[in-house]
């Protein structure tokens, strides 16, 4: 994929904002717009609505509980869903949270944050030796950004790849690599002079050049870790990471895999929606050390996923979420109204009918598992 060049995203000859409205015109449906409520019409007859980044068919409940990551994957790890399977400690647990790490053998490890989002305050690669400094770095930018409760998941470390997966109201829409920032010698530039040549690329786009890489300490330390300076030159087609973050804000790059994610992936997606009730559309983060593969871990479920992310890939093809999001509900309201479905559509309905049966076995384990019986 490096091979691959770059998008560039701009208002003159790429649409990057209005997803929603032009999705509604290209599925040939009215749109309407009240302050951050999108509407749709099929024929004069509103078939669904979506407030900002969420649509409306996502219960109260979903939001709740996809907004503690720590119980989402506790709930999903109950129902058979692969996940990482962490453990929370809070600020004043610092010595039980080394003590966990150090007599379960789990190196190295991730600490998260339960509050935060972006990437901010997560800690990767962590050992027992260099875990105390970790620990209060992420305990110390979680107190800077006001969180009441300062605690952080213990997650095993995976080595491979950050994967997002679009899931919209029932039915696989978009996959998304996501690469930590790096940079690809070409046995002559300095590692500045080639990390200044992918910010000019960035900042011809409307929408990457607001995440621009930074000369900072942080910048400095990562390379010094590795042995290299700013004024290190790669060797011809060595690879140098020079972040560890997945997420597009703190730089990474958006790389379209919709043609390439396995079909076992996708399904860990779909049984990670079904899992959460009253959740259809959803962003899905998976970490695997293949995405062509069957074995992944969900590390994130999110109700208000930003798909702006596939509409506007740093590299791939366009996928368009929100649109799907709207074809959703125009495909619920027909089946609904009776009202005859085309191929497309009924290709959709077969996986939306696979979340709802993994739904009911769902609730089906619960119910065996509760005393409500």
């Amino acid at each position: 994929m490096n091979k691959v060049a770059e998008n560039c995203y701009s208002y003159k000859n790429n649409q990057v904002t209005n997803f929603y409205k032009y999705g509604a015109e290209e599925l040939g449906l009215g749109y309407g717009r009240s302050d951050k409520t999108h509407s749709f019409y099929y024929k004069d007859k509103k078939i669904g609505e979506a407030k900002g980044l969420r649509a409306l068919s996502t219960s109260k409940t979903a939001f709740i509980i996809c907004r503690d990551k720590f119980k989402t994957e506790k709930l999903l790890h109950s129902l058979n869903v692969p996940t990482l399977n962490s453990e929370l400690f809070y600020e004043n647990q610092k010595n039980e949270a080394y003590e966990y790490i150090k007599n379960n053998n789990i190196n190295p490890i991730v600490l998260k944050p339960l509050s935060l989002a972006g990437g901010k305050g997560i800690e990767l690669d962590i050992h027992p030796e260099n875990f105390s400094a970790a620990w209060d770095r992420s305990i110390e930018k979680q107190k800077e950004l006001g969180v009441k409760e300062p605690c952080c998941a213990i997650q095993p470390f995976v080595d491979g790849y950050d994967v997002r997966i679009a899931i919209t109201e029932g039915f696989f829409s978009a996959a998304l690599l996501r690469v930590p920032g790096h940079v690809i010698g070409d046995g002559k530039s300095t590692i500045r002079t080639l990390i200044e040549d992918k910010n000019e690329i960035r900042r011809k786009s409307l929408y990457f050049k607001k995440f621009l890489y930074e000369f900072n300490s942080g910048l400095n330390h990562k390379l010094e870790a590795q042995g290299y300076t700013l004024d290190s030159v790669l060797n011809l087609d060595e690879i140098l990471f020079f972040s560890d973050l997945g997420n597009l804000t703190a730089g990474a790059e958006s790389v379209d895999i919709t043609h390439l994610v396995s079909k076992e992936m996708i399904d860990i997606a779909l049984k990670a929606t079904a899992a959460i009730p009253g959740l259809y559309t959803a962003g899905v983060d998976i970490l695997t050390n293949d995405f062509t593969s069957k074995v992944g871990y969900v590390s994130e479920v999110n109700t208000n996923a930003n798909h702006q992310v596939h509409h506007l890939p740093y590299k791939g093809e366009v996928q368009k979420p929100y649109r799907d999001i709207i074809l959703g509900l125009l495909i619920k309201y027909k089946v609904e109204k009776g009202i005859s479905l085309n191929r497309d559509e009924r290709l959709r309905v077969k996986q939306m009918n696979t979340l709802n049966k993994y739904r009911a076995g769902y609730y089906e384990m619960m119910y065996k598992n509760s005393s409500f019986k």
